[in-house]
């Protein structure tokens, strides 16, 4: 069996998700296949590598489940920070539609309070998430004190 030739052709698969198969059927908690060649040692696998069946392979179970390699997606710590911006944006415009304007202290506490029971949100992300809302034209300081701020329709 060759990880190129039955990635691309004959099964149709794309060429990571084939060698993620193979890592599985080859080096997993059953050895289906073995790496044939030189390299048999190494569990990476190239795209000219040759695999093929393992004669000693034996179970003493009827029925076994190939576990799979499983493939990471991303950062988790990347994406709860930005699932987590966007939950604090939507809790600080939703303080401010209700109030129209409110001190940064204030504002910060309702946000706090609000969130504390899905996660702590640290005040430095509240700040900036607020910078950006006014930013992008949600809210404005207020030209007296620029410690307070004011909600835009």
């Amino acid at each position: 069996i060759n990880a190129e030739y039955m990635g691309g052709r004959e099964l149709g698969l794309p060429l990571d998700e084939m060698k993620r198969t193979l890592h599985s059927l080859a080096f997993g908690k059953f050895s289906i296949l073995r790496k044939a060649g030189d390299d048999r040692k190494t569990k990476s696998i190239g795209e000219e590598d040759v695999f093929e069946v393992n004669e000693d392979f034996a179970c003493p179970q009827r029925k076994f489940k190939v576990p799979n390699v499983i493939k990471t997606v991303g950062d988790p710590v990347v994406d709860t920070d930005e699932n987590r911006r966007h939950v604090i944006e939507a809790c600080v415009v939703r303080i401010m539609k209700s109030r129209k304007t409110l001190a940064h202290l204030e504002l910060q506490t309702d946000c706090i309070r609000q969130l504390s029971t899905y996660f702590k949100p640290d005040p430095k992300v509240i700040k900036k998430r607020v910078e950006d809302l006014i930013q992008r034209g949600y809210l404005e300081r207020d030209e007296n004190d620029r410690n307070i701020y004011r909600y835009l329709a």
